[in-house]
């Protein structure tokens, strides 16, 4: 047996090769657990993206100087395909969404959270990978709306968030985090969405709308104005003036005809529901032509409608049906007929509408339970439990012209008339007395 010495070098090296390892892995822990900025080496050579992403800080990134609205678009990129307006913080999700637009095809952008030290004389950057969380629209549209999620690592709210296209660039737009968490009680019960209008001047039916609408329940309505006419804008600002409506200007980035669907309707439904999550128990989204008229006999409003139903649903979808307003019943009198008729009020002169009665998710509307939610298409909610009313409980009343389309079975309905013409009639004079008066024009 030989007395030399025996050297092992290969178990050596694979030992000290371990221990390197070892000692990274735990100033990687240390590092990520002090909240510091990691060495940039250590981050080059992580194999995955998310470790990366989640949880990195930048030093040197700039805050940009001016912050985002809805009606100031932030540019994400620099072919300004993809657009950020508004972000919302839901504490008991720990996420930031932020709502937006994008191309139809598949995008990978990250989001920048940024915070407010202690001292507040800084801004700590934390970064994470962003997730397109709502579905794509229309495809014969260039562009979609859509929604972006950021997860967080902490309960900690980020004052703003900012999007971007690679890790620790600097950013180009900014948003200031909205709260949208759920308050211990709401400020209101029903706020109704109205998607964006475009070249609008009819101000009896705005009107109409409105009172209409509050008789039934509506406590607050957003209105996302693209553009409207001059006389509308008196209008609205009697209504933003008593408390009524809140505007929100709708200026998207490129021409709308071709590039994306409606005006951008879908981004401007979800930031309405989103904005109103920690204020509003329900949204309701429907059009300036539509309403959600309750037909149970003993029912008035929509607080006793729903209070009918199972209080566990996300949302309660109410079907569709078109009163033609090129149907017209010559024969129908009560006392404020010619009142009605002055003043155009199309609800209480067009009494007829078609038999179809449109199946659930096909024009239908809703009302959105904003603590259930996550977010809205335009006639259904995607996600969550969805209880369908029942057509002798309530109908979505449409009134539309249809022009040249086929002949329809046609069905009697005078429930607004009978349940709420009076009313309605006497708040629209109150509300046009008030109008002339402070403007003689309209």
């Amino acid at each position: 047996m030989s007395d030399k010495p025996v050297h092992f070098k290969g178990t050596y090296a694979a030992t000290k090769v371990f221990v390197l390892m070892m000692i990274s892995i735990m100033i990687m822990v240390i590092y990520s657990q002090l909240d510091l900025t990691l060495p940039w080496h250590l981050k080059k050579d992580s194999t995955s993206s998310a470790l990366r992403l989640f949880g990195s800080a930048c030093n040197g990134s700039l805050l940009p100087a001016q912050v985002n609205t809805e009606s100031n678009w932030g540019q994400v990129d620099q072919n300004r395909t993809i657009f950020v307006i508004s972000a919302y913080y839901v504490g008991e999700r720990e996420r930031v969404f932020v709502i937006g637009s994008k191309p139809f095809h598949e995008v990978t952008v990250i989001c920048q959270l940024w915070y407010t030290s202690l001292d507040n004389k800084s801004r700590p950057l934390r970064q994470t990978k962003a997730k397109v969380v709502a579905p794509i629209g229309a495809t014969e549209y260039n562009y979609t709306s859509t929604i972006f999620e950021c997860k967080l690592e902490s309960t900690e709210q980020p004052t703003h968030v900012s999007l971007v296209m690679n890790s620790c660039e600097n950013p180009s737009n900014l948003l200031k985090v909205r709260e949208a968490s759920k308050p211990a009680k709401y400020q209101r019960r029903f706020t109704v969405c109205l998607s964006p209008v475009f070249n609008f001047d009819d101000v009896f039916q705005l009107v109409e709308w409105i009172e209409l609408n509050k008789i039934l329940g509506a406590d607050k309505f957003l209105l996302y104005n693209y553009s409207t006419g001059v006389n509308i804008e008196k209008v609205i600002e009697y209504y933003v003036n008593s408390g009524t409506v809140e505007v929100i200007q709708w200026d998207i980035p490129f021409p709308p005809a071709n590039n994306i669907e409606y005006f951008a309707q879908k981004a401007a439904l979800n930031d309405c529901i989103f904005r109103n999550k920690n204020v509003s128990e329900f949204v309701i989204n429907i059009d300036k032509d539509e309403y959600v008229i309750p037909h149970s006999e003993d029912v008035i409003n929509w607080s006793q409608m729903i209070e009918q139903f199972d209080k566990n649903y996300a949302g309660y979808l109410i079907r569709h049906t078109f009163f033609r307003t090129d149907w017209k019943m010559k024969n129908q009198n009560f006392s404020e007929r010619q009142y009605a008729e002055n003043h155009h009020l199309v609800t209480l002169t067009h009494f007829e509408h078609e038999k179809t009665i449109w199946p659930a998710t096909e024009r239908s509307k809703y009302f959105a339970r904003t603590a259930y939610v996550e977010f809205g298409n335009i006639h259904e909610i995607p996600r969550g439990r969805i209880f369908t009313v029942p057509t002798n409980i309530a109908l979505l009343h449409h009134y539309r012209t249809l022009g040249d389309s086929k002949p329809s079975d046609k069905v009697n309905d005078f429930t607004i008339l009978l349940k709420y013409g009076h009313s309605l009639t006497r708040n629209v004079q109150k509300i046009w007395k008030v109008l002339s008066v402070s403007n003689n024009s309209l």
